[in-house]
């Protein structure tokens, strides 16, 4: 089945059977999203998530990435230490940083403990 009908002028048109599937392509992400926050563990399982946390960390705080020595870090020049990942994780988890510091703020301002 196709979700395109016909072109107009060199544009595709979309079937008016593709809605059907959007709405379910939107329950289906809806879904897996709750059923992946209501079972998430809230806390880090092995040192990769904790030398990629850090990097994130040292990055939105610092602007480097240099982190605390842990396990799956090494000592650089001037005494500095870095996780054995490159910093694509860190950088596409920035984002996420932000909110989950803006999240805290807006706690803490509630008189929240966190």
């Amino acid at each position: 089945m196709a979700l395109v009908s016909k072109t107009v002028r060199g544009e595709l048109l979309p079937d008016a059977t593709a809605a059907p599937y959007r709405k379910l392509s939107l329950w289906v992400f809806l879904l897996l999203l709750a059923t992946y926050v209501t079972i998430t563990r809230g806390h880090f399982f092995s040192t990769d998530e904790i030398a990629v946390f850090q990097q994130t960390r040292s990055l939105w705080e610092h602007g480097d990435l240099d982190t605390a020595p842990l396990p799956n870090t090494f000592q650089a020049s001037r005494g500095r230490y870095y996780a054995v990942y490159g910093p694509g994780q860190s950088v596409l988890a920035l984002p996420f940083y932000a909110i989950g510091k803006a999240v805290r703020l807006g706690l803490e301002r509630v008189g929240a403990q966190t």
